[in-house]
């Protein structure tokens, strides 16, 4: 099986660009990219070897278990997959802060889009992640003041694709043995397939083969994967509404720029989002989560005062994962068989002149991935 050497973030990528980086870009992008490098850095350094806090008599039980189990899964991985991992999670690095990462994602005020950023050397990205939470929110503050709507949220995990020996973080302990299989998944998954400037659709994929294999360990505690299964069904129901309903706001913000033939003002975005989530999103997924079976406080979208930022957070984690369920369902393959078609897919679109797979009109992997079966066949 080829490993595709592309990366999930630019933590890698620092490493290799940050001299020219650091030459070409402003003075506050220099001071982000320095503080990235110091702050990946620290994680390798700061780790400890497995054996070491596994023997260590004041590491407590739980802890012990959890760095055993992780274990576990990732020869789990490596035998399912038939892959190396390396030498990722032999190691294991105890946080300062609850998360390992802070995501920033902001958004204009009428409209729901991520806004990008862009560094020498390492392309642009639809969020940024700061390893302190001091430096998300004062870099939020600043696109606040270019009158962006800005998000932060906490990031538990992530990978350097194994171009690193990403460590175990002391942040994956907090989740149930259900949760941490699937997030560890995830990270593998990432370090086997991950195609470049693809943000949305590598996090969908993740995401979905990480919760097919949680599925597949957990085979024999039925009770336990059956109840998981039934909120899953549940949870995809109502994200797929939620995203029908963030499609509607973008399509409102669309048509009022168009009647007002200039973009908004911060006052009028913020009129049509209060009464779009008052007088729409409010009565509609009272009544929507009531039907389902989902109680008002397990209805994420009434759970908190959605902006602008994070909806386009939402869109950009969520809207891929209907595409895949309906590629392997058209397939009709296990999900070593839908990994081997994506593979191939990949591979044509490699094959693609690369005027096709460059520039503004250039045809996303994701698009080509999902195009009609039919067409495919012809």
């Amino acid at each position: 099986m080829t490993m595709i050497t592309t990366w999930k973030s630019f933590w890698p990528k620092l490493c290799l660009g940050l001299f020219f980086a650091l030459i070409f870009s402003s003075c506050a992008k220099m001071g982000y990219l320095a503080e990235q490098g110091v702050g990946q850095i620290s994680l390798l350094t700061s780790a400890r070897d497995n054996k070491w806090v596994i023997n260590d008599p004041e590491t407590p039980a739980e802890v012990r278990e959890k760095i055993l189990y992780i274990q576990e899964l990732k020869r789990y991985f490596q035998e399912y997959w038939d892959v190396s991992t390396g030498r990722i999670y032999t190691r294991t690095t105890f946080l300062d802060h609850p998360a390992v990462t802070y995501l920033l994602i902001a958004s204009p005020h009428d409209k729901i889009e991520p806004h990008t950023e862009c560094f020498p050397v390492m392309g642009c990205f639809p969020y940024l992640g700061f390893f302190h939470p001091k430096s998300a929110r004062s870099w939020a503050k600043n696109l606040e003041r270019e009158g962006l709507v800005t998000y932060v949220r906490p990031v538990y995990a992530y990978s350097t694709l194994g171009y690193f020996s990403d460590t175990i973080l002391s942040s994956f302990f907090v989740f149930d043995k259900f949760d941490l299989t699937e997030l560890i998944f995830h990270e593998l998954f990432h370090t086997m397939f991950f195609p470049p400037n693809e943000v949305a659709l590598n996090e969908a994929l993740a995401t979905y083969f990480a919760r097919e294999m949680t599925y597949e360990y957990f085979g024999e505690d039925l009770d336990l994967t059956t109840l998981r299964k039934q909120n899953r069904v549940l949870s995809a129901k109502l994200s797929a509404e939620w995203t029908k309903y963030v499609r509607k706001l973008s399509q409102k913000y669309s048509k009022e720029r168009k009647k007002q033939q200039r973009d908004l003002k911060p006052h009028e975005s913020k009129e049509i989002l209060n009464n779009f989530l008052d007088n729409r999103v409010r009565p509609h997924f009272e009544n929507f989560c009531g039907d389902i079976g989902l109680s008002l406080s397990s209805c994420f979208p009434l759970n908190r005062r959605w902006d602008n930022a994070q909806m386009a957070a939402f869109m950009t984690y969520q809207d891929q994962m209907g595409p895949i369920e309906k590629l392997r369902d058209d397939l009709d393959v296990d999900i070593r068989g839908l990994f081997r078609h994506i593979e191939a897919r990949y591979d044509d679109y490699r094959d693609l002149p690369r005027s096709k797979r460059r520039g503004a009109n250039r045809v996303n992997f994701s698009d080509f991935l999902f195009e009609s079966k039919t067409k495919n066949e012809e």
